[in-house]
C-alpha cells in the first residue's frame, strides 16, 4: 500500500532551485500566464524556461572543434 498524500508528479526527483526576484507587476504577469495554461506558476515557469532553452540551443551554432 503506497502512503497518504498526493503521489509524485514523475521519477525525477526535483533537488535544484533557481531564484528570480521581480517586482509586482511582473509576478503578477506571470500569474496570470499561468493561469490561463492551467499550471501552477512554478510548473508553467520551468516548462516556458525549458522550452525556451530548447529553441535557443536549436539556433545557436555547432561549437567548432
Amino acid at each position: 500500500m503506497s502512503p497518504a498524500g498526493r503521489p509524485p508528479l514523475s521519477d525525477a526527483r526535483k533537488s535544484n532551485r533557481l531564484f528570480v526576484m521581480l517586482t509586482d507587476a511582473e509576478r503578477e504577469r506571470l500569474d496570470d500566464a499561468a493561469a490561463a495554461a492551467g499550471k501552477p506558476t512554478s510548473t508553467w515557469a520551468r516548462d516556458e524556461l525549458l522550452r525556451l532553452a530548447g529553441d535557443v540551443a536549436k539556433k545557436k551554432p555547432a561549437k567548432k572543434r
